[in-house]
């Protein structure tokens, strides 16, 4: 018996899903991410270790990925990309919700930096940062992105938070482009 259950929902098909997925020949396995978005598929055939086979997939593009923070602004102006700059304290726990499987699937459409924080200091002056930790959304092609950020994030967050600013942000910036 699998014991992974615990990670996932199950659901019984029916023609309509089957349809929306593009299932072609049944039994059949599809296994989505909370948007939908699909991990992976298979036949049912060939038991349990190919069913685990395919969970293990599944599970592996819907994990929790570390953030690799830059440390410069760097202005592109022809990026598609959102900016996502971060200010953090001393303890260093509160943008780690932006690393959750939520949001990790929004990593290749960003630009991660993280700024130092100081107390009125020049950097945070210069953001609009009064608090941390923050998050700061930008369009990576703009001059001064601080002059014109998409959202500000204060406080530390829950992964769905961070997620629903990101898709509202890439959102915006795509009806610009």
């Amino acid at each position: 018996m699998l014991k992974k259950s615990d990670e996932f929902v199950f659901v019984k098909a029916n023609q309509k899903l089957a349809n929306q997925f593009n299932v072609k020949g049944s039994p059949a396995v599809v296994i989505v991410d909370p948007d939908g978005q699909e991990l992976a598929r298979g036949p049912i055939g060939g038991g349990e270790p190919a069913l685990l086979k395919l969970w293990e997939a599944a599970a592996a593009k819907y994990a929790d990925k570390p953030i690799s923070w830059g440390s410069d602004v760097a202005v592109d102006s022809s990026s598609k990309k959102l900016l996502i700059v971060g200010f953090e304290d001393e303890g260093g726990e509160g943008l780690k919700s932006l690393e959750d499987r939520m949001v990790a699937k929004y990593h290749e459409k960003c630009v991660f930096v993280k700024l130092p924080y100081e107390k009125n200091g020049e950097v945070a002056k210069k953001w609009g940062i009064f608090q941390v930790p923050a998050v700061v959304l930008c369009d990576a092609s703009k001059e001064s992105p601080e002059k014109s950020a998409i959202e500000k994030i204060f406080g530390k967050k829950t992964p769905a938070t961070y997620k629903t600013a990101i898709v509202k942000a890439l959102a915006k910036m795509e009806v610009k482009k």
